[in-house]
Order: C-alpha cells, then structure tokens, then sequence
C-alpha cells in the first residue's frame, strides 16, 4: 500500500458479541471495578464488547471501498459457526495485567480460520503486523497503572470466574468498525456488514 497525506481511518475487523453475552461480560466487569476502585484502567463499555479478528490501524480513506469488496468477497464463503465466551484473563500475564479480557473459545477451529481468511484479505489495506498467536477474546479493559495490592486484588477477584461461562452464540456477521479516539475514549462506528454463510443457506 503506498504512502498517501489524504485523510486516514482507524479501522478493525470483528465479531459483534450478542446483548445476553455483553449483559453477562458487563456483571462481571462491574464486579473487578469494584475491587480495584483506585487502579488507573479505562474500562470498555459493553457497546464495545467485540472480538477482534485483526486492528488494521490508519486505512487511507480511499481505500476502505476496496477493503471492503476484499473483505465481502473472503466472507461469503466462510461458514458460521458456535462460539463460547467463559472466563476472565489478563495479557501479557496475572503478575503483570496490562489488558483484562474475556476468553472466547470454539470446538471446531473455525474462528481461527476465519482469522486467517480476514488477515490474507486485509493484508494490502494495513501496515500493521499481524499479531504472532491469535487468541479469541473479548477486551473488558486496559490498565494505565496498577499498584502491587491493586494487581492482587484484581486477579483475586478474576479468579471467581474461573470456568464460569458467559454464554454461547454463533455469530452470523463480520463488521469492519471505524474507532474514532476522543479525549473521552474511543467510540465506535461500523462501516461494512458481511455476512458468513448460515446452516440454512448450504
């Protein structure tokens, strides 16, 4: 993709989770503010609640038509297929939370394939790295700055969800959603909906 001075987009491709399942993630991640009141985290809202199949950064404003043609044509074939949200984590690790997640898993292998199908469609419209080992998870949030006791008292607190679930769907859409950055966080606007092949359309 060549370098370009026109107006860019801050662009991502990802799973929308359901209401029930942003409901259920929102309990849980009242729970874990509660136990960290005076950590530094900015905290998602559940209107944020996705699973990011790949963060394409600075698009070019010219080009997200073709993106989005790219990204159309690698969808129709891929079929749906079940997801489970259940669990609570942090990356890079519990000694060290820097983001606070929820882990999304599935049976089949077929997320981890249609991440594959969305990273070899996007690869022109991004100078962003893919990341080495994808992992499903939907973002509850990202600390600034957290205090030794503060570190504890949140994975003591993640640890209660240890295995609980927080439901299963299968999701029948990708979006391809601009985040717009603001001095209040970023909020979302979706660009495109593709849509993935369901049972009944085989």
């Amino acid at each position: 993709m060549a370098e370009t001075s026109e107006e860019t987009w801050r662009l991502f491709v990802a799973l929308e989770a359901p209401e029930p399942i942003k409901d259920a993630l929102a309990k849980a991640q009242a729970r874990l503010r509660r136990a960290v009141l005076d950590a530094s985290i900015r905290w998602l809202t559940r209107e944020q609640f996705h699973l990011t199949l790949r963060f394409l950064g600075a698009v070019p404003a010219g080009h997200v038509d073709d993106l989005t043609a790219a990204l159309e044509t690698a969808c129709k074939n891929c079929p749906t297929f079940p997801l489970r949200a259940r669990h609570i984590g942090f990356f890079p690790n519990d000694s060290f939370p820097r983001v606070i997640w929820s882990g999304v898993s599935d049976e089949t292998g077929a997320l981890a394939q249609l991440h594959g199908t969305v990273r070899h469609a996007t690869n022109d419209f991004t100078h962003e790295k893919p990341e080495a080992h994808f992992s499903g998870h939907i973002t509850l949030g990202r600390v600034k700055e957290i205090r030794a006791r503060d570190s504890q008292a949140l994975c003591a607190a993640a640890a209660d969800f240890r295995g609980v679930p927080f439901g299963a769907w299968a999701p029948s859409t990708v979006d391809l959603i601009r985040s717009r950055l603001s001095g209040s966080g970023a909020t979302y606007e979706r660009v495109s909906r593709f849509a993935l092949v369901t049972a009944d359309a085989r």
